[in-house]
C-alpha cells in the first residue's frame, strides 16, 4: 500500500502537471525517458510514494521554466474572483439604495425589503443547491437539464470575459487549463466545477456585503421611516406572526430586534394620496424602529448563508484536489520513466551537457508489473492478427500468458462485438483487470472503434485500464513494431477521446513475433 501523500495538491500544481504532460506528448520518447530517469535518480533517495514522486518531478520541471501556466492561470482566476466580487458589491450596494429609497413621501416598504433580501435570497440558495447537487439526486423529469441551465447562468461564467482584460499569457494559460480539464472531465470535472462555484459565491457573498453596507449607510446618514403595505388583505396579527417566524434563527440572540404588534399595527400604510397622513407623520420616529429587524434579516438570510456556501465551495474544491489520484495513462508513463533503469549501449557516450545514450530501453508492456492470467482480456480488433497461432505467440511472449482467450470485435459480424462487450462487463468487477486491444497500426482509428471503447469503458467502469496496442506486420506476416509516425497518430487520437485510463502501448517487438 502506497504511503499517504505528504503534500497538498493545489490548483496551480494540477494545472502545471497536466500542461507539462501535454507538452511532453509532442517530445521524443527516448529524450523523455532519459530526462525523467535522470530526475528520478536525483529523487530516489527521498523515499517518496508514487504521488509525491510525481509532484517532486513537477517541482524539478518548474525550476526549468521562467513562468508556469499553473501560476498564470491561478492568478487569472484570482483576478476574476476579485473583479466579480467588486462587481457584486457594487450591485448589492445599488440594489439596497433602490429598495431603501426614501424621499419623505412614502415610508420604505418592509414587504419589498423582505421580498428582495429574504424571499429572493432563499430562492437563489435553492437554485444554488440544485446546481451543485449530485446528478443522481436529480434523475426526475428534466432535473439534469435544469441543472445544466443553472450552471450556464452562474456568475462564474463571467470569469472568462474578465480574464480577457489580462495579458495574453494569462488568458492562454487559463484556456489551456480549461481545455485539459474538459478533456479529462471524468477525472477533473469536480475540480473544474467547484473552482467555478467558488468564484460564483465570491460574487454572491460580495453582493450581500454591499447590500448590507448600503442599508447601514442609509440608516446612519439619513432618517428612514419604515412601514408595510400589500394589496392582500392581511391583518397586523398574522403579519406579526410571519415576522416572528422569520426571526426564529436569531430570536434567541437578539430578541429586542423583533417588532412588536403595536409597531406593526402603527406602521401599516396605504399607498394612496399625496403622501403620509398626519398621524403617520407624527409617528416617523417610531417607524424607524424596524431597522434592527431588517438588518438582522439581511444578515441571516443573505450574508451568513453566502459565507457558508463560499466556505462549502472552497472546502469541496480542496477535497476534490485531495482526491486527485494522478493515476491516468500519462501519469503511468511518467512514473515508469522515473523509476525504470536506462539500458545503454556499450558505445562511447557523447560528452557535454547534450550527451544522450545511443540506445534506450523502449516503452514496453514488460516495464509494467506482470499480472495474473485472469486479469487480461485480449481483443483482436478488425482481424488484426494474421492467425490464431500468431496471436497466441504474441500473448505468450509479451504478456507471459499461455493460452489466453482472444476475443474478436470490429469485424463484419456485430454479434462478436456484443459478445466481447458482455465479456468485458463480466470482468468489470475485478479490480486488476486490463482490457487489451490489438489494432492495425497502419489503419487510422475509426468511429466504430471509438464507440466500442466508449461502450467498453461504460461496462468496465472507472479506473480500469484499457490498453490499445497498435501492431504492424512484416513481409512474412509476423507481428512487428509499428512505424513511429503511426504510433504517434494513435497516441493523439486515443488522447482525444478523453478517457484518462486509456493508454496506447508499444510492445517493443524488434525482431517480430511468429506463431
Amino acid at each position: 500500500m502506497e504511503p499517504k501523500s505528504k503534500r497538498k495538491l493545489t490548483l496551480a500544481d494540477l494545472i502545471d502537471f497536466e500542461c507539462q504532460l501535454a507538452d511532453d506528448e509532442a517530445l521524443d520518447r527516448q529524450a523523455l525517458r532519459h530526462r525523467d530517469r535522470t530526475i528520478g535518480l536525483e529523487l530516489d533517495q527521498e523515499n517518496l510514494g508514487r504521488r509525491d514522486l510525481l509532484l517532486a518531478w513537477l517541482d524539478q520541471m518548474r525550476e526549468r521554466a521562467a513562468e508556469t501556466p499553473g501560476r498564470l492561470a491561478s492568478l487569472a482566476l484570482s483576478f476574476s474572483a476579485w473583479t466579480l466580487s467588486a462587481l457584486g458589491a457594487m450591485v448589492g450596494f445599488g440594489v439596497a439604495n433602490v429598495v431603501f429609497a426614501y424621499d419623505g413621501s412614502q415610508p420604505v416598504n418592509v414587504v419589498h425589503v423582505l421580498g428582495v433580501f429574504v424571499v429572493f435570497q432563499v430562492f437563489l440558495l435553492f437554485l444554488w443547491w440544485m446546481a451543485v447537487a449530485p446528478r443522481r439526486w436529480l434523475r426526475f423529469g428534466g432535473g439534469e437539464d435544469f441543472q445544466e441551465i443553472l450552471r450556464l447562468l452562474s456568475p462564474a461564467r463571467l470569469a472568462g470575459g474578465v480574464a480577457r482584460l489580462l495579458p495574453r499569457s494569462y488568458r492562454d494559460s487559463l484556456q489551456r487549463a480549461q481545455e485539459r480539464f474538459t478533456a479529462f472531465d471524468r477525472l477533473y470535472g469536480s475540480v473544474r466545477l467547484w473552482s467555478l462555484f467558488r468564484i460564483s459565491q465570491c460574487f454572491a457573498l460580495a453582493f450581500n456585503i454591499g447590500a448590507l453596507v448600503g442599508c447601514l449607510q442609509l440608516i446612519v446618514f439619513s432618517d428612514l421611516a419604515f412601514g408595510w403595505s400589500t394589496t392582500l388583505d392581511v391583518a397586523p396579527e398574522p403579519f406579526h406572526r410571519l415576522i416572528r417566524w422569520l426571526a426564529a434563527p436569531w430570536a434567541w440572540l437578539a430578541p429586542g430586534t423583533i417588532p412588536s404588534l403595536d409597531l406593526i399595527t402603527q406602521s401599516r400604510f396605504v399607498r394612496a394620496g399625496a403622501g403620509l397622513s398626519t398621524e403617520e407623520m407624527a409617528n416617523l420616529l417610531a417607524l424607524g424602529g424596524w431597522w434592527p429587524y431588517l438588518v438582522m434579516a439581511m444578515a441571516t438570510y443573505g450574508l451568513v448563508p453566502r459565507a457558508v456556501t463560499w466556505w462549502v465551495a472552497d472546502w469541496r474544491l480542496s477535497r476534490a484536489l485531495d482526491q486527485v489520484a494522478l493515476d491516468h495513462a500519462s501519469c503511468d508513463r511518467l512514473y515508469e520513466r522515473l523509476i525504470e533503469p536506462l539500458v545503454e549501449s556499450k558505445g562511447e557516450p557523447e560528452t557535454g551537457a547534450a550527451a544522450m545514450p545511443t540506445q534506450l530501453k523502449p516503452e514496453t508492456v514488460e516495464s509494467i508489473s506482470r499480472q495474473p492470467e485472469s486479469t487480461y482480456l485480449f481483443v483482436d480488433w478488425a482481424d488484426t492478427a494474421p492467425s490464431a497461432e500468431a496471436a497466441a505467440a504474441l500473448i505468450r511472449e509479451r504478456f507471459g500468458v499461455d493460452g489466453g482467450v482472444l476475443h474478436r470485435a470490429g469485424g463484419l459480424e456485430l454479434e462478436n462485438d456484443e459478445r466481447t462487450l458482455a465479456a468485458i462487463a463480466a470482468q468489470g468487477a475485478k479490480a486488476d483487470v486490463t482490457v487489451t486491444l490489438f489494432v492495425q497500426a497502419w489503419e487510422p482509428p475509426t468511429r466504430d472503434l471509438s464507440r466500442f471503447l466508449a461502450d467498453a469503458r461504460e461496462r468496465l467502469g472507472r479506473k480500469r485500464p484499457i490498453w490499445v496496442v497498435p501492431v504492424d506486420l512484416d513481409e512474412d506476416g509476423a507481428f512487428a513494431e509499428p512505424e513511429s509516425q503511426d504510433l504517434a497518430h494513435w497516441d493523439r487520437k486515443m488522447n482525444a477521446l478523453g478517457d484518462p485510463w486509456l493508454r496506447t502501448i508499444t510492445l517493443g517487438m524488434e525482431g517480430g513475433v511468429r506463431g
